[in-house]
């Protein structure tokens, strides 16, 4: 201790911290660049969550007009037979 001037412990904690600065320090850019490729992938997988979320807003709509045209077609259809059924009566009567 006389000969440091503070424990020895001291000095070698002080000696651990400043190796782990050093060595953070030189993979900082490697970090970076990381970091920057990183980026560009979240942006791709950002547009293309995006574009997933439109075509789910649009096979919904697709779903609800596919419901409502079914629901069409079957007024149709009764429309029609009712129609039949008035033709079938008046060729009757006609006859």
């Amino acid at each position: 201790m006389k000969e440091l001037g503070h424990p020895k412990d001291l000095h070698d904690n002080l000696y651990k911290a400043c190796a782990s600065v050093k060595t953070t320090y030189e993979s900082l850019p490697k970090l970076v660049e990381r970091m920057e490729q990183r980026k560009k992938m979240h942006e791709v997988c950002a547009k293309v969550m995006l574009g997933i979320s439109e075509l789910e807003t649009q096979q919904k709509l697709i779903i609800e007009r596919f419901g409502e045209n079914e629901e069409l077609l079957k007024d149709v259809k009764e429309g029609m037979a009712e129609n039949l059924e008035i033709c079938k009566n008046n060729a009757k009567l006609i006859k």
